[in-house]
C-alpha cells in the first residue's frame, strides 16, 4: 500500500505538479481594449512641465477626476484626457502604462496582459525596440492606455520585457 503513495509523491516532486491548486495564486486574466498607444501621446506634457521620468509607471483610474488630476498635474496630456471623458467609469477602469523618456520616438510599449489577484492588479508589458541600428533622434515617451472592466486594488507593473518590433 505504501508503494503507490510513495510513487505518486516522487512523481509530484520530480515534475513539480501540484496536487492541490490554489486559485488565488493563479490570478484571473482580464480582457482589455486599447484606447491609445504610441510614443507621442503625452509628449506635450513632459515638455511643458520640464518633467523627465526615470522609471516606468503604471496607473489605475476609476474616475475621470483621478485621470484628470494625474494627467494635468503629472503629465499634462490634454488630448488623452479628452478621450477618457467619454468612458463610463461606473463600469470601466483605465490603466495607463508609460515609460521613461526615450531618446528615439521609435521605442514603444505594449501591455500584454492584466491579471487580478486578491487586492492586487498586475500588469505584464513589453518595451518594443526598433529592429535595426538606424533610429530617429526625436524624443519619445512610450505609453499604452487600456480600458478594462471595473477593477479595484493596488496596481503594479509585474513585468516589463524588452523585445524587438
Amino acid at each position: 500500500m505504501r508503494t503507490p503513495i510513495i510513487l505518486v509523491l516522487c512523481v509530484v516532486l520530480l515534475t513539480g505538479c501540484d496536487l492541490i491548486t490554489d486559485t488565488k495564486a493563479i490570478g484571473t486574466e482580464i480582457e482589455f481594449s486599447t484606447i491609445a498607444r504610441g510614443a507621442h501621446i503625452i509628449q506635450d506634457s513632459y515638455e511643458s512641465n520640464g518633467f523627465t521620468r526615470k522609471t516606468p509607471e503604471v496607473e489605475l483610474f476609476n474616475s475621470i477626476e483621478e485621470a484628470q488630476l494625474y494627467l494635468e498635474n503629472k503629465l499634462g496630456g490634454k488630448s488623452l484626457l479628452n478621450k477618457l471623458r467619454t468612458i463610463d467609469f461606473g463600469q470601466k477602469s483605465v490603466i495607463l502604462l508609460h515609460l521613461e523618456m526615450q531618446y528615439t520616438g521609435m521605442i514603444e510599449t505594449q501591455i500584454e496582459s492584466v491579471k487580478t489577484y486578491p487586492g492586487t492588479i498586475r500588469v505584464y508589458a513589453t518595451r518594443l525596440h526598433p529592429p535595426g541600428p538606424i533610429v530617429t533622434t526625436e524624443i519619445g515617451f512610450p505609453c499604452h492606455v487600456i480600458l478594462t472592466t471595473k477593477l479595484e486594488g493596488q496596481i503594479q507593473l509585474a513585468s516589463l520585457k524588452d523585445n524587438i518590433k
